[in-house]
């Protein structure tokens, strides 16, 4: 009997794995001369405590969280993420819409999610990683402004 419960305490033991755990942190910068402010939509409303103030070489941090497992690019969770557009406006003055979906009427200077500048592409974003152990990584976003955002909005 002592055998057989040994031997079914072993296989517990053996069978304990540690869970892999990816944490993402995703931050804005802005590398131009200008402020900087980002205002996501929420149903056509803008919640004030996501809006995102930015001065000339300033960044923020808009993202962090934790993924299970072990993963590479796949995109994060952000103060954005479910609004339906986010609004960049440059200097109190300029501003373009970046679209999560296609709408049926568009702002007068936009960026499709497709864009390469538009804050709803994850591809948008330099993207890096560090394994911390065999079971822990750290992925990290950043998106930067340059002055060809701004010149886009003017």
């Amino acid at each position: 009997m002592k055998t057989i419960l040994r031997i079914i305490c072993l296989c517990f033991l053996l069978s304990c794995r540690k869970e892999e755990s990816t944490n993402f942190y995703a931050y804005l910068k802005n590398t131009t001369t200008h402020k900087i402010e980002v205002k996501p939509y929420f149903s056509g409303i803008i919640s004030s405590d996501k809006v995102v103030t930015l001065l000339a070489g300033e960044s923020k941090q808009i993202g962090l969280g934790t993924d299970r497992g072990i993963v590479g690019n796949v995109g994060f969770n952000s103060q954005f993420s479910g609004s339906d557009s986010l609004i960049v406006i440059f200097d109190n003055l300029y501003s373009i819409t970046h679209y999560a979906n296609t709408p049926n009427s568009f702002a007068s200077k936009f960026y499709l999610a497709t864009s390469l500048r538009s804050l709803r592409n994850k591809n948008s974003y330099s993207y890096s990683y560090r394994d911390l152990s065999k079971y822990q990584r750290e992925n990290e976003y950043l998106y930067t402004f340059v002055e060809q955002d701004y010149l886009d909005a003017r």
